[in-house]
């Protein structure tokens, strides 16, 4: 059984040959982070252009069920090409189509789908003509999450799909540093897994409560229950024992415990004078060597419906 099915939609116009590059090159590592959070996850694969211009190119799908290698070599076929003369890409039909004719493994706790693009998408476009539509479809689809990895200029068309009560839409940045790009893959795989082992604690608050805020612990009340003295009889002293922990001591002498202080013990509510180190590693997949030759577009059979 698998936790998670992600769907990666990419971009495959002109300008997005590095993220096709960065993608496969990093699609073990993401299988790793994955891994060291306890959670199976089943990639899928597909590809889009522009539909109103190419629409015999604009639907390139791998699906799910491919494994790791097929799927680098699927991402090292595409070719970074097209995209017209308008403004946008069919990354919204791309979206229908993932979720409409792709197979989905049956046996998961979570789709998920994220897109990578440098554009705004089209509404309408083929076979989406509202963000209203849209928004139906994937509560319909049962799409919990959908990750924006999409450049700073651009993600903002996208506000709309907020409007789906029950999926949850995360932004990261779409950037050439790598580093922040690694950063912001980690952030996904964090956010895609949490609390997928425990069904019964959902992800966010759909009103806009972050459940990973800070408490306040002076606005939090103890509350004891009564229940436990429910088997003490009337007038009996609870506290009686004959196992008295002060039978040893002499009668009027006092024996004070005293903790040792040393340079080392630090007081509560102090703070340290030195900085804590809060770096943490970063999982990558080992090196590989290139072995597989390159394949090209015509080597995949697409569907162009």
């Amino acid at each position: 059984m698998s936790n998670i099915s992600c769907l990666f939609l990419i971009d495959s116009t002109g300008s997005m040959g590095w993220v096709h590059r960065t993608l496969r090159e990093r699609l073990a590592m993401m299988v790793n982070l994955f891994d060291q959070e306890g959670v199976r996850v089943d990639f899928g694969i597909a590809a889009f252009r522009d539909a109103l211009a190419e629409p015999y190119t604009a639907w390139l799908p791998l699906g799910f069920g491919a494994d790791i290698a097929r799927q680098e070599q699927f991402l090292h076929s595409l070719t970074p090409e097209g995209g017209g003369n308008n403004r946008g890409e069919s990354s919204i039909y791309a979206l229908v189509r993932g979720m409409e004719d792709l197979v989905w493994p049956t046996d998961t706790r979570r789709r998920v789908i994220a897109i990578f693009t440098d554009d705004k998408g089209h509404i309408p476009d083929r076979r989406i003509n509202s963000w209203q539509e849209l928004s139906n479809k994937l509560t319909t689809n049962n799409i919990e999450q959908i990750h924006l990895f999409v450049t700073e200029k651009k993600v903002a068309w996208y506000d709309p799909l907020s409007m789906t009560p029950d999926c949850l839409i995360v932004r990261h940045p779409l950037s050439k540093d790598l580093n922040q790009l690694e950063a912001s893959i980690r952030d996904f795989v964090k956010t895609t897994s949490v609390d997928i082992l425990d069904d019964s604690s959902p992800l966010f608050d759909r009103t806009g409560t972050n459940p990973f805020e800070e408490i306040d612990e002076s606005e939090t009340e103890l509350v004891l229950s009564m229940d436990v003295f429910s088997h003490v009889e009337e007038d009996e002293n609870i506290f009686d024992d004959d196992d008295d922990i002060f039978d040893d001591i002499d009668e009027g002498e006092f024996v004070p415990v005293v903790a040792e202080r040393t340079e080392d013990t630090q007081v509560p509510g102090s703070k340290s004078s030195e900085p804590v180190n809060r770096r943490s590693s970063i999982a990558t997949a080992p090196p590989k060597k290139e072995t597989e030759e390159g394949l090209s577009e015509a080597d995949f059979v697409f569907d162009w419906d």
